[in-house]
């Protein structure tokens, strides 16, 4: 019987699988994320391992910027073939839970069945979740990408609060329930 690989490895074994790879080049592989949180939920990683964001430097501008603009083409093909009028952003989290650099694309309708918890919603619809021109800018003035733990932790802690109008909800099923209706799309 095979083993199963730890959760916090698995993207690093689950990049290279044929069946998992929409898309690739010779740098750059877009795979679906497992525990989607949105409708749309795709991960572009480097084929050069690089553990976290923390990692990167200088030297790593280029290949940056080729996963946004490799990640881009992707949504924008996708966009053409049956998701016209979907709103999408990309951004990596401050303080990622997986090893292996992944930069996440997904749609912001957060209707994915991975979206279960404060923690999900808040990774991804507060400052922990950090743009790449925003990674570009802390590598070009710094060299280097950092974040305080202590800070960026706390954020995944706030209140539930719709990323369309700021209402505030007490539970996911409410927020999702009311992200469905709000008409402030």
């Amino acid at each position: 019987m095979a083993s199963k690989s730890h959760w916090s490895t698995s993207l690093l074994t689950d990049m290279f699988k044929p069946e998992n790879i929409l898309k690739q080049d010779d740098h750059v592989v877009i795979i679906r994320d497992k525990y989607p949180k949105s409708k749309h939920h795709y991960l572009t990683l480097p084929k050069e391992t690089i553990n976290s964001i923390t990692d990167l430097n200088t030297s790593h501008i280029g290949l940056l910027k080729h996963m946004a603009l490799f990640a881009d083409k992707f949504i924008q093909s996708l966009l053409s073939v049956d998701c016209q009028g979907v709103k999408y952003k990309m951004g990596f989290h401050a303080i990622p839970s997986v090893p292996q650099l992944h930069m996440h694309v997904i749609s912001t309708d957060f209707q994915g069945a991975g979206l279960k918890t404060k923690k999900h919603w808040n990774s991804f619809n507060t400052e922990y979740f950090v743009s790449n021109e925003e990674i570009l800018k802390q590598l070009e003035s710094k060299g280097k990408v950092h974040f305080d733990k202590f800070k960026f932790s706390d954020l995944l802690h706030t209140p539930l609060k719709c990323h369309l109008c700021h209402k505030v909800a007490s539970n996911m099923p409410q927020l999702k329930e009311h992200i469905s209706k709000c008409n402030i799309k």
